[in-house]
């Protein structure tokens, strides 16, 4: 963080800013893992004769660590920027609602990844097809998964760009300042 600091003239990463970096090294990420993955299934290919299920490939455990590295980054950066985010543009009495909101678009999350897998399984096993996501690992097509991931977080970005760019904060003109962030006061009744 401290490097993005200096790199940006001693500016801090606004939250926006953090989301979508994160969002770019999943991409990242993803593509590692498609990589790796890809590297892992010609080694088999290479080796298809004597490969068995409890077969060692002779490929270290260690080429995972770019991929798990990447997403771990981009997990930081989305989690810390969007939970910033949440509180700092909420209304003042729904500070708590924030946190709340946060943890429930993070729980959809993993309900839709699931959901998503199932529709992989699905799709790519249909009328016979070879399932992506196979019982046997070396017989599936993980690096094609990743890709598809890839592709899908490439997408979520443009469209979150878009979002961000469009986004903007609560007026500062009728709403008090609190620990830097702009938050909403309830307007005031007019009396007749």
């Amino acid at each position: 963080m401290e490097t993005l600091h200096s790199y940006k003239g001693g500016k801090s990463l606004t939250n926006l800013q953090k989301v979508g970096l994160g969002l770019l090294f999943s991409i990242l990420g993803m593509t590692a893992a498609a990589l790796v993955e890809n590297r892992r299934l010609s080694v088999v290919r290479a080796n298809r004769g004597t490969v068995t299920r409890s077969t060692t490939l002779p490929i270290s455990a260690f080429f995972l660590l770019p991929q798990f590295i990447l997403v771990g980054i981009g997990e930081a950066f989305i989690l810390s920027g969007e939970l910033a985010f949440f509180t700092n543009n909420a209304p003042k009495g729904m500070k708590a609602i924030a946190t709340g909101l946060f943890l429930t678009i993070t729980s959809f999350g993993n309900y839709m990844s699931t959901i998503l897998v199932t529709i992989i399984r699905n799709v790519t096993g249909r009328n016979g097809g070879h399932d992506w996501l196979s019982a046997s690992i070396n017989d599936g097509r993980l690096d094609y998964f990743y890709w598809f991931l890839a592709l899908l977080s490439l997408i979520n970005l443009g469209f979150y760009v878009v979002c961000a760019i469009r986004f903007r904060p609560n007026s500062t003109e009728n709403s008090p300042k609190m620990n830097g962030a702009v938050v909403d006061t309830p307007p005031k009744e007019e009396t007749v």
